[in-house]
């Protein structure tokens, strides 16, 4: 992973990190490059979103402490909300990710 600051205009690629469906609780999961668990995220995945990874193969990985957890999905201005704490923890250093390929996990 690495930081996306504030005005970094070009996400990097990360080779070797890989993310794809957490099998054991439903959601996703992110691998480092040694093929250890990183991170994973449970709940329903959209087949829409899915559908796309799989075939575009690629997807964007932003991961901070405060991203999507603090602004129920419900909120009238959900989409604002999201982007101004985007915003904000990028200003603060405080956010990770990059490019990279959909699927290609190991077992774990």
């Amino acid at each position: 992973m690495e930081r996306i600051g504030y005005g970094v205009l070009q996400i990097p690629t990360l080779t070797g990190w890989a993310i794809g469906p957490w099998s054991r609780e439903g959601g996703l999961q992110l691998q480092q490059p040694d093929g250890t668990l990183f991170v994973y995220v449970p709940g329903p995945l959209d087949p829409a979103w899915i559908d796309a990874a799989e075939n575009i193969g690629w997807v964007v990985v932003l991961h901070g402490p405060n991203l999507g957890l603090r602004v129920p999905p419900t909120h009238p201005d959900v989409h604002q909300e999201r982007k101004d704490t985007l915003t904000r923890e990028r200003q603060q250093g405080m956010v990770t990710g990059g490019l990279m390929r959909w699927g290609g996990l190991r077992e774990s």
